[in-house]
């Protein structure tokens, strides 16, 4: 977590699939936690989710098509000694890491106003966040596992901003 400065109070926390920055007219939900990347960020709706989706779907082709790729290698040249079956058996094994370093990549990108902030919610695993989204219409996201963040200090925050 950044302390706020005195000229500008912004706050990010890291969680499972990304950052929350927060500063004082909305909490975003980021894939880097950079500053820079919140410009030309939308409101969530229909069309951010899509977006979202969208790059969901072209991130698991790219996996599938890369592991397909390099299953069908090693099933060439497979004549059945014991070190390439496990080296086959063993490669699935080798999307774990690829998934918690693109995870980041996996999580929302959009941003949320705080004056649409409904309620914060502290639940066993992280945080469940309830807001009206673009369209008014109620909505709910879930932040797993923020780091140096918990719902009462969340509140506490949005409660400072929304005193402004």
């Amino acid at each position: 977590m950044t302390e706020p400065t005195k000229e500008k109070a912004e706050y990010f926390f890291k969680y499972e699939y990304g950052y929350i920055n927060i500063d004082s007219k909305n909490l975003y939900l980021t894939n880097s936690g950079n500053w820079s990347e919140i410009e030309g960020m939308e409101e969530k709706s229909p069309k951010t989710v899509k977006k979202s989706d969208r790059r969901k779907l072209w991130i698991l082709i790219y996996l599938i098509i890369g592991f397909s790729f390099t299953m069908l290698l090693h099933a060439g040249h497979l004549t059945g000694n014991g070190a390439s079956l496990v080296l086959a058996l063993l490669l699935p094994l080798s999307c774990i890491p690829l998934y918690k370093y693109m995870r980041n990549e996996l999580g929302p990108k959009y941003l949320v106003p705080i004056k649409k902030i409904n309620s914060v919610e502290d639940e066993n695993t992280g945080i469940r966040l309830n807001f009206k989204n673009e369209s008014y219409e109620d909505d709910t996201v879930f932040l797993n596992y923020p780091r140096g963040l918990d719902a009462e200090k969340l509140k506490q925050i949005l409660e400072s901003y929304k005193s402004e």
